[in-house]
């Protein structure tokens, strides 16, 4: 994900730039068995302040099925969140199970992934920001208590994108690598699941030159 949406170099007072995190980050972060657990990435940026960036793309991945998105834009500390699946309702667990389960039915997968504390996307994006929160009192070297991270979150709006929407049920990467390169370019998505096989290979492409070009260094 990182080689496509942010292939550039660090940021700069004169780029725009983008820090992408591993799918593993949301993963480790929500630990099924801790539940919410931001010790357990603590020294993931040990290296690294993500709020010198415009952008901050978390990819989030559901049973290694399927794939969300969020992306932060930094600045005016606005929080993106995008499910292609999503058809611009109030995706509650429910409804989001279902859909996982149609497409688990289709692949012949058992469906373990579960949300049962209200909408899968609202627990998301306040996963989300109140990592944000957390991160920005860690780089801050300020302690907080319960109040004092909630206020921070508070500070995040969030938007939900409603499209490009997928039509299918094996294209959530292509849609959300896409989807976020679009985004942290400034960009507005645009595109439709007809248009998924050139981006497929687009993709392919712009990956198959990193590693030729990785090869001959």
């Amino acid at each position: 994900m990182q080689l496509i949406v942010c292939p550039g170099p660090l940021p700069t007072k004169l780029s725009r730039g983008c820090y992408c995190f591993s799918s593993f980050l949301y993963t480790r972060l929500c630990n099924t068995r801790r539940g919410f657990d931001y010790d357990g990435v603590r020294k993931w940026t040990s290296k690294v302040n993500i709020f010198l960036y415009e952008s901050v793309v978390f990819p989030i991945n559901i049973e290694n099925v399927h794939w969300c998105l969020a992306v932060a834009k930094v600045k005016p500390r606005v929080l993106l969140f995008y499910d292609p699946l999503c058809d611009g309702g109030p995706a509650n667990s429910s409804q989001m199970a279902s859909k996982i389960k149609r497409k688990l039915r289709g692949l012949r997968m058992p469906m373990t992934h579960s949300n049962t504390n209200g909408s899968f996307h609202e627990q998301c994006v306040q996963n989300v920001k109140k990592y944000l929160a957390l991160e920005e009192c860690r780089l801050r070297g300020v302690e907080h208590d319960s109040e004092q991270r909630q206020a921070m979150v508070a500070q995040w709006k969030h938007r939900v994108l409603v499209a490009p929407k997928q039509e299918d049920f094996s294209s959530c990467g292509i849609f959300v690598g896409a989807t976020a390169e679009h985004i942290v370019n400034g960009l507005q998505p645009t595109f439709t699941q007809a248009q998924i096989p050139q981006l497929r290979l687009a993709i392919t492409g712009r990956l198959l030159e990193i590693a030729h070009g990785d090869h001959e260094r």
